[in-house]
Order: C-alpha cells, then sequence, then structure tokens
C-alpha cells in the first residue's frame, strides 16, 4: 500500500528511482524509507558539493568579531548596501581592474546627466561667453564636490540643477 509520503516521493524521479533500485518501497517500513531517503540526500549533497567546489573556487578570510577591520569591512559594505561577502568581492575586483567601487550608482546617474545637459547647453549655444561657461563649470564642480562628500544633502536638490 502506497501512503500519502510515498506519493510525494514521486514526484523527484531521482530519490523515487533510488528507492525503487534499493526495493525500501516495498518491503520497507516508514522509519526505514525515512531513513533511505535521508542515506540519499546525505549522497546527493556529497556530490553536489564535490561538483560545486570543482566548479568554482572558495576563499575564506577569518576577522575577529572586534577587530577594526571588520568593523571597517561592515561600515563600507553598509555604506555601499552590500552584504559584507559581496562587498569584498566587489572592492578585490575592482581593485584588480584599477577601478572604483561606486557607492551610490543613482549618484553617479545623476552627475553624468547634469554633465551631459551642461554639453548640451554649450553646443545649442556656441557664441556663449567665456566667463558664462567658467560660472557654470564652477557651479558644476560645486554640486559634484557637494554629491561626493554630502550624498545625504543633496538627494532633495539633485532635480533643482539648473
Amino acid at each position: 500500500m502506497i501512503t500519502k509520503s510515498h506519493r510525494r516521493t514521486r514526484k523527484n524521479t531521482h530519490l523515487y528511482a533510488y528507492l525503487e533500485s534499493t526495493g525500501i518501497l516495498e518491503k520497507g517500513t516508514d522509519a526505514e524509507i525515512k531513513a533511505e531517503k535521508r542515506k540519499y540526500k546525505k549522497m546527493y549533497l556529497l556530490g553536489f558539493m564535490k561538483r560545486y567546489r570543482n566548479e568554482r573556487n572558495e576563499y575564506t578570510i577569518i576577522f575577529p568579531k572586534q577587530a577594526e577591520e571588520n568593523k571597517q569591512l561592515q561600515k563600507a559594505a553598509k555604506g555601499h548596501r552590500l552584504s559584507v561577502t559581496a562587498f569584498i568581492k566587489q572592492a578585490a575586483i575592482a581593485y584588480l581592474n584599477k577601478t572604483f567601487l561606486v557607492t551610490d550608482k543613482e549618484q553617479v546617474n545623476r552627475m553624468e546627466l547634469m554633465l551631459s545637459q551642461f554639453l548640451n547647453e554649450v553646443r545649442q549655444r556656441k557664441n556663449l561667453p567665456y566667463s558664462e561657461i567658467e560660472k557654470r563649470i564652477e557651479s558644476i564642480e560645486i554640486k559634484i564636490d557637494s554629491m561626493l562628500r554630502h550624498p545625504q544633502e543633496i538627494i532633495s536638490s539633485a532635480s533643482h540643477d539648473r
């Protein structure tokens, strides 16, 4: 007689095929079937982890909880809105590629938009006096400096860049 728990087993064809090959479904008790399922799961996970390790490299870095480096990493990861692990990975790759790890991509996009708008303004008004271009550049420089040094303050004024 097949019980409800045995019917659920059939959905996983690999597990069911394994249980069928052992003959436990016909002769075994519920406890023996559960034990055989645990055995299969253990074998499956061991095989999975072996394949996983063959396809990927894993690096372990250990920091004491109260170490200053640990606190710095946690603070930096939080500032980048990443987990510590994701932050370490992205920071290492950025260092190797000699690039920066951007804290706020939206902020960089706002800066790019501001510079693009300025470039369009200059192209439209080719005869713009040099002093006006210089004033506009200084204005953009102040806004970018503010965005980089005080990101929370600039969020409300980002839409008022003109």
